[in-house]
């Protein structure tokens, strides 16, 4: 049996060295959701009706971004609404 002498300085740079080692390029950006494309998805993604979910986009409780006839929304912004935490509205 080998016996190893260090002092904590070492000991510490060779666990820190080792966990750098670990964990580099580990960590992947999370794939970002697809937004919510319509006013029926909305409703789905909300599980309310198709008329519920155009007065919320009508009162402008949900931001959106259109593009020509299609409506998108980020499904992040509508949990953040959903919550509370948007502006105070809902």
């Amino acid at each position: 049996m080998t016996v190893i002498v260090t002092t904590k300085e070492e000991l510490r740079a060779l666990i820190a060295e080792e966990i750098a080692k670990a964990t580099s390029g580990t960590f992947a950006e999370p794939t970002p959701e697809p937004p919510i494309k319509g006013i029926h998805a909305l409703a789905r993604f909300l599980n309310v009706s198709i008329v519920k979910a155009q007065q919320l986009k009508n009162n402008s409780v949900f931001p959106f971004f259109q593009d020509g006839r299609t409506l998108y929304f980020d499904p992040k912004e509508v949990r953040k609404v959903i919550s509370g935490s948007f502006n105070g509205k809902v």
